[in-house]
């Protein structure tokens, strides 16, 4: 017999709050469009408990979902390994690691959403009953488009459902899993958004009724958002479609499909609910001492300034613009460097939870989808979904060719060629040694 639990908070923060995503965005937030929330699913059978938390921010360092957990375990006795920290990926929302302040970190603000957040799960294990829980799936296009391919292909359309009906109750808590930046909105944005996971789950909460509450977790989307380039978003050019009314445009036609999966009659799980976690180490990438990658960043800035002043045709200034913001940041990445240990920056922790016949595996970062979608088809479980940006955030991990070939992700990365795809065979190895239980 299963019991589930759910529940929801607001973590929306103050205004003058700095937000996450773009280094190109010029300042902290000025307002809130929408607000940014936690929610949270809980499950647990006779012999385990599994927590998965959905939040409305761009990603976690480890320290702070390593802190988290620690609080979770101590209100709940939910083990550390059991509870799925992942965030939505809005490129809208605040600033957790002090990475785009001129500040450094809120510690006062970090203090506050991990006390909101253990909260948030506290709330939803002390509201668990019997529940009907079940999965389904559904699929969408339109949504998500490969960045680095002239198709936009390949993509991974499927659209996951989890839903948990409370036999006691209308309460129910609907879990989404879809693979795509959570990107619409642009570096001018400077209101607080969930962009379109926000308007998806609020769609869903509004037409399943006042009881519902929806959760968004995102998929291996490493090179997968909602159609422009990494590169001429991250010089900040102006890209046609970056409003809110496309985010809550996609975001409905995500909940369409989900709303039409609930419909549905969903295969019904039963146990076991079981989690395991594991600690990987990835070959770090070659990368210039920082004084080298300032002096690159220097000469990518004036070759910007002289291409601009020669009256060079746009291409090209464009072109000049984007060898700058590579050599910013693959200055960030020097520095990253030169500030963490070896060790540090080379660990990274999987985890692999099933609820029956349906699992879930982590990346704490931003895996491509091609290995996201071998991971699926080549899982034992029926129902296998993929959660980026889940318990860390240790940035892109392409594949193999994706690193030879170069580009943004190719740059941002502090990995060497082949690290996507030992996270694919660690992430099946778990899988499968999950699939025993």
């Amino acid at each position: 017999m299963l019991k589930a639990g759910v529940y929801r908070v607001t973590i929306t923060p103050p205004i003058g709050t700095y937000m996450a995503g773009y280094g190109a965005r010029t300042g902290p937030a000025l307002g809130v469009h929408d607000d940014l929330c936690a929610r949270c699913l809980v499950v647990e059978d006779e012999a385990g408990t599994v927590a998965i938390l959905a939040v409305d921010v761009l990603q976690f360092p480890w320290a702070f979902v390593d802190r988290l957990r620690t609080q979770v375990e101590s209100l709940t006795g939910i083990p550390a390994g059991h509870v799925l920290v992942s965030a939505t990926h809005t490129h809208s929302g605040p600033d957790i690691e002090g990475r785009y302040s001129p500040s450094g970190p809120d510690h006062a603000l970090i203090d506050i959403w991990q006390r909101t957040l253990a909260g948030c799960v506290h709330a939803a294990w002390r509201h668990r009953h019997e529940a009907d829980v079940g999965v389904s799936l559904g699929s969408v296009l339109g949504i998500g488009v490969n960045r680095r391919t002239a198709d936009g292909r390949p993509v991974d359309p499927m659209v996951g459902v989890i839903s948990a009906r409370g036999r006691k109750g209308p309460a129910r808590g609907v879990l989404v899993n879809y693979t795509c930046h959570a990107v619409v909105l642009g570096s001018d944005n400077r209101d607080f958004s969930a962009d379109y996971p926000g308007y998806a789950v609020r769609t869903v909460e509004q037409v399943e009724g006042p009881e519902t509450i929806a959760l968004f977790t995102n998929g291996a989307e490493g090179d997968v958002n909602t159609g422009h380039s990494a590169d001429l978003s991250g010089i900040g050019a102006p890209i046609p479609g970056r409003t809110f009314e496309r985010a809550q445009r996609l975001g409905r036609r995500l909940a369409g499909e989900v709303i039409e999966v609930l419909s549905g009659t969903p295969t019904m799980l039963t146990g076991p609910v079981a989690a395991t976690i594991q600690s990987i180490t990835l070959p770090l990438r070659q990368v210039p001492s920082v004084s080298e990658a300032q002096a690159a960043l220097a000469a990518a800035q004036a070759d910007v300034q002289r291409v601009e002043s020669t009256g060079a045709a746009p291409e090209a200034v464009t072109a000049a613009k984007i060898r700058q913001f590579h050599s910013e940041v693959n200055l960030g990445v020097a520095k990253q460097r030169e500030a963490e240990t070896a060790e540090a920056l080379m660990k990274a922790e999987l985890q692999a939870l099933r609820i029956g016949d349906a699992a879930f595996v982590t990346i704490p970062g931003e895996l491509f989808v091609e290995l996201g979608l071998e991971i699926k088809n080549r899982s034992p479980f029926p129902y296998t979904f993929a959660v980026g940006l889940a318990n860390g955030s240790i940035g892109y991990l392409p594949t193999h060719a994706a690193f030879e070939a170069g580009g943004y992700e190719a740059v941002a990365t502090r990995f060497a060629a082949g690290a996507g795809e030992m996270v694919r065979d660690a992430c099946l190895a778990m899988l499968g040694r999950l699939h025993g239980v």
